[in-house]
């Protein structure tokens, strides 16, 4: 038996050539010790593994020729990519180029027909075409007509925790960063579509993942509220978020980005 590495709190072993946790539990990522040591040929049977190297190797984003379901008729096919640690991807492509389906798959929200896909254990996918799902979903509950004033619907706080197990402190404290304080107590229904951006992007922050893929940002946007969503993008990138954008112009490419595909 010999030990490998250190994962987070964690050490793992070698017993038989078969990966598993000191207190038994397998490694968290069956099926990958081959090509790792096929690639960074690292030293099974000669005692300790450099854990720095091992959790770089784990950090890293690989989709293998990954197949995955879109539809009952429409499949990603044969997809493959890796992101490093430290990288940040900028996706470019038009409209029904396939980019929110790849945003899925990276946060491994489609079902895998084949090939392997080795992803962030926490990750955020926000598509603000969901912004049409959520304000038609208030049109619908409003009861304005029959109560006979203006409802203010589904308030911003409730919102946001309403599928979250974060406390409302932890929210505040995230609001006061992003700097939308001031409109928690506000109903959805009369924010603007920065602030609702916002919003949803807070929502998924409070899940605190490791990977957050943003789908079209920008589209939509006036100057002021786009300089607005590119400082909030920086600041993720700042304290060690790995950021995907899936962008429909080359102009939208943030500073931050070191990868353009």
């Amino acid at each position: 038996m010999y030990q490998v590495a250190e994962l987070p709190k964690k050490q793992a072993t070698i017993q038989e050539g078969r990966p598993s946790l000191v207190d038994g539990r397998p490694f968290p990522f069956p099926g990958i010790w081959k090509s790792i040591d096929r690639r960074y040929r690292l030293p099974w049977r000669l005692g300790i593994v450099n854990t720095l190297l091992l959790e770089l190797i784990l950090s890293e984003i690989c989709l293998d020729k990954v197949t995955a379901r879109i539809t009952d008729r429409k499949t990603l096919e044969s997809i493959s990519l890796k992101i490093c640690t430290k990288e940040q991807w900028s996706i470019v492509g038009a409209n029904g180029s396939g980019k929110s389906s790849l945003g899925k798959l990276l946060c491994n929200a489609l079902p895998i027909i084949s090939g392997t896909l080795r992803t962030a254990q926490r990750a955020g996918f926000v598509s603000f075409e969901k912004l049409n799902e959520v304000l038609e979903a208030e049109r619908y509950n409003d009861d304005s007509d029959s109560l006979g004033f203006v409802s203010q619907g589904t308030r911003v706080d409730r919102f946001i925790l309403g599928e979250t197990a974060a406390d409302e402190t932890k929210l505040a404290g995230l609001a006061l960063q992003m700097g939308f304080t001031g409109i928690l107590e506000r109903g959805i229904k009369f924010l603007s579509t920065g602030e609702m951006r916002k919003v949803l992007i807070c929502r998924a922050l409070l899940q605190e993942p490791e990977l957050l893929v943003l789908d079209e940002p920008f589209d939509g946007l006036d100057q002021q509220s786009s300089a607005v969503l590119r400082n909030l993008i920086s600041n993720c990138v700042e304290s060690g978020i790995k950021v995907v954008l899936l962008l429909n112009r080359f102009s939208e490419i943030v500073p931050e980005t070191t990868h353009i595909a």
